[in-house]
């Protein structure tokens, strides 16, 4: 089997698709415990897991990176010298025209491995077709133990908190506001848990529609959440990249689906449950997801399912 000491991954995407990355870097370090990998992707989310499953963190605005986006053009010296250093790349990036693979091979001197951002096969989850990229660089990623790695943050304060994170990256994705303000309301009322709702940028327009009713934990640096998300007993939310956070931090996790199909998708950990909305149509795709209007797939599940398996994921846990 092949080993490599200097590794780069290339991964742009939310946070989200940074988590869904963790088992992969997690087997890189089982794979070569003594080697260095560099992560290029967006900042704040590779920061994460800094010092743990990465060595260093390079930006996607990275001096230079656009000359690699020009067929047969000049390429940037320094980022070519900073390509060529590394034994194996992994690059998983939109590349229809394959511009950036060929510029990439051209200073290159290791290998490099150029594979989709997302699985093309349904059935397939995205952190195991992540993986199955490692089979381009001769590495058997199979004889170790598939990883659901945890991010090692610790808990600004613990406490019976409900974490609630009502938005994702995508409304399509999203249960309805007022039912998440109703679960809100049965947890405060009929448990001794206190429901703490998170928003973030992509929440401004629902904000306002929760008002003042409920404690709030108001757009906060991804560590600062992280932190606050280790001390709560439970987090509930969409397939957003705050649950999958959740989820690799370890935390009891309720992640509701309608839309997107949790076999691809889903968080995954020992304390996770997927609550997968009930239509003939879903999963779907996202030009199907931008087009519809009723949402008949979240709206099939209830306050009263989401609560009851909320109250028995807290009490398993």
């Amino acid at each position: 089997m092949a080993t490599y000491q200097r590794i780069l991954i290339i991964r742009y995407g939310g946070l989200g698709d940074f988590i869904l990355t963790l088992p992969l870097l997690a087997a890189l370090r089982e794979i070569s415990p003594g080697g260095h990998v560099t992560f290029m992707g967006k900042r704040e989310f590779a920061s994460l897991a800094e010092g743990v499953y990465i060595d260093a963190i390079e930006s996607v605005e990275k001096h230079g990176i656009s000359t690699f986006f020009i067929k047969d053009g000049e390429l940037d010296p320094g980022l070519s010298e900073f390509f060529a250093s590394f034994d194996l790349i992994l690059s998983f990036r939109t590349d229809h025209e394959g511009i950036f693979a060929a510029n990439l091979r051209r200073v290159a001197k290791g290998r490099v491995v150029v594979s989709s951002p997302s699985p093309d096969k349904t059935g397939v989850h995205a952190s195991d077709f992540l993986l199955s990229a490692l089979d381009q660089a001769d590495i058997d990623w199979k004889q170790f133990p598939a990883p659901v790695p945890l991010l090692p943050f610790e808990a600004r304060e613990k406490g019976d908190i409900i974490a609630i994170h009502p938005g994702s990256g995508s409304a399509a994705k999203c249960w309805s506001v007022d039912r998440y303000i109703e679960l809100a309301g049965r947890v405060e009322g009929e448990t001794k848990l206190r429901p703490v709702l998170i928003f973030g940028p992509a929440e401004e327009g629902i904000r306002h529609r929760v008002g003042w009713h409920f404690s709030a934990y108001d757009n906060r640096e991804i560590h600062e959440v992280a932190s606050f998300l280790k001390g709560c007993r439970a987090h509930v939310g969409n397939d957003s990249g705050i649950t999958h956070l959740a989820a690799a931090l370890g935390v009891p996790t309720l992640a509701l689906f309608g839309p997107t199909d949790p076999a691809v998708w889903a968080p995954r950990g020992a304390h996770v449950k997927v609550l997968e909305g009930e239509a003939d149509c879903a999963p779907c795709t996202e030009e199907e997801r931008r087009q519809c209007r009723n949402r008949v797939c979240l709206d099939s599940l209830t306050v009263d399912t989401v609560y009851g398996e909320l109250v028995k994921l807290t009490a398993e846990n």
